[in-house]
């Protein structure tokens, strides 16, 4: 469901990030179209939640998890950025330290996408910044 849907979440991003660098604009997204936006983060907060549990299980996972991790972190990304309610981004942040993990015990793919996963946290991170500043 992640990679059907995950273009319409690109969209909403896209849309939300062009409006808030326009003052007083709001993004022109149609109600309908948040529904199946709304489903890749879903799916992602089970993933997380599945991965984590496998993790503190000592389940061996390999590869193509490696894989999945990085997509489910993409969006729960996209997800804290949209949304700063804190509960996607730090799940961003566990999924984040499981590759991590992965990465330290030889897992090639688990690194390659952990390079990636460290540019968009130091990206990620002033926008997280005026975003607490703002709620206090």
């Amino acid at each position: 469901m992640i990679l059907v849907t995950r273009p319409v979440l690109l969209y909403v991003f896209n849309q939300t990030i062009t409006a808030q660098g326009t003052p007083y604009r709001t993004p022109s997204i149609p109600p309908l179209v948040y529904f199946p936006a709304e489903e890749p983060i879903q799916a992602a907060r089970q993933t997380s939640d599945l991965v984590t549990q496998s993790w503190v299980d000592g389940c061996n996972l390999g590869c193509f998890d490696a894989h999945s991790i990085f997509s489910s972190a993409m969006i729960l990304a996209i997800s804290s950025l949209l949304a700063s309610n804190g509960s996607d981004g730090r799940l961003f942040d566990t999924t984040s330290q499981i590759l991590h993990n992965f990465a330290e015990h030889g897992n090639l793919t688990a690194a390659e996408f952990l390079s990636h996963i460290e540019l968009i946290s130091r990206s990620m991170k002033p926008h997280c910044e005026k975003s607490s500043r703002s709620q206090t």
